[in-house]
């Protein structure tokens, strides 16, 4: 018999496993420590209910969570679910619900230039004012994430084609191009 803490840790261990990035398995900690905290009357994970599920994610309308923060709750415990019902051999809780429709994005907003001048400004007059500029000159021209503009290697730059391979939102890699004045 497995508690809902215990399932818990093994499936955050088999995200480990499987290569999920670390803001992921946050992610799902997170949501996850909190239901198990409010389900800890039963202490089975297999004694769970649709019932329970329905009331939590009912309560965390109630404390005024967005529609989109409750969708994202659902999300995290279908993937949970389905890996326990797996896992330990029972049936899922969660297999008549509803899974939520992924959200449109909304449209990227463009960059003011009056923005873009306080922020070149703001840059200041430092020892590393060029590295800076040359930073956010880099990220207006290729719209690269800073987790991409971060972990961008020298082996990876191509000065007389401007561009470069970046590695961005854990495991994708693209390349981007830059104009002749940011290189």
């Amino acid at each position: 018999m497995t508690s809902i803490q215990s399932a818990v840790g093994e499936f955050l261990l088999s995200c480990e496993a499987e290569g999920l990035r670390p803001s992921t398995i946050r992610w799902y900690r997170s949501i996850l420590g909190r239901f198990a905290t409010f389900a800890y009357l039963s202490a089975l994970a297999q004694d769970v209910t649709a019932h329970e599920i329905r009331v939590w994610l009912q309560h965390l309308r109630s404390e005024g969570y967005k529609s989109e923060s409750v969708d994202d709750y659902t999300r995290a415990l279908h993937r949970f679910w389905k890996w326990a019902a797996k896992e330990y051999d029972f049936k899922n809780p969660m297999r008549n619900m509803r899974y939520p429709q992924v959200r449109q994005a909304p449209e990227p907003k463009t960059a003011n230039l009056d923005d873009i001048m306080a922020m070149f400004k703001a840059a200041g007059d430092g020892m590393a004012v060029e590295r800076d500029r040359a930073i956010l000159a880099f990220a207006l021209d290729t719209g690269a994430r800073a987790e991409g503009i971060v972990n961008a290697r020298f082996s990876d730059l191509d000065l007389v084609k401007r561009s470069i391979f970046v590695t961005e939102k854990g495991r994708k890699t693209r390349a981007v191009v830059f104009t002749k004045v940011t290189a």
